[in-house]
């Protein structure tokens, strides 16, 4: 538990709080995984400020199969287990792959509300289905936008590009 009863309370009144030290070994590494974004972006990388603006604005997702130092984050830190505690009290446990990912909920007695959003998300991804197992499993899956486009063959082809 990273989390005192105090803080999730303060958290449920003031919907933030500050966590002291928690993330400081992992600052190096994100640091490094940004850097590499910037100097290799993937398909989905851009800049959003018009040229003549100041500033810079850069844009790159779906980057943490590609860079370890956010796969580590993703699969390794507490950030998800910190998340859930401050918000839910819910367990969490999470892996993944290059192509998939594995989580598990633990929640609390007699708390347990489940939302899926299988419709179209940030990064224009639609597709997908769910399955009730059993009263305590659910699974399912989520197209990627480049895996729908495949799959469906839609008029929008290249347009994540």
């Amino acid at each position: 538990m990273y989390l005192s009863e105090s803080q999730v309370q303060d958290y449920e009144r003031d919907g933030a709080i500050v966590i002291k030290g928690v993330f400081k070994d992992w600052i190096d590494g994100l640091i490094t995984g940004f850097d590499k974004v910037l100097a290799d972006p993937s398909e989905h990388g851009r800049e959003n400020v018009a040229q003549g603006d100041g500033g810079r604005f850069f844009e790159d997702y779906c980057n943490w199969q590609r860079i370890e130092e956010f796969k580590r984050w993703i699969v390794e830190s507490p950030a998800a287990e910190i998340a859930a505690q401050a918000k839910y009290d819910v367990k969490v446990e999470t892996t993944a792959t290059t192509r998939t990912g594995i989580s598990n909920y633990l929640f609390p007695k007699g708390k347990s509300n489940i939302l899926l959003n299988l419709g179209l998300g940030l990064t224009n991804e639609q597709g997908g289905s769910i399955k009730v197992v059993s009263s305590t499993e659910i699974e399912g899956m989520h197209l990627t936008a480049e895996l729908y486009l495949r799959a469906y063959r839609s008029p929008y082809r290249g347009a994540y590009r």
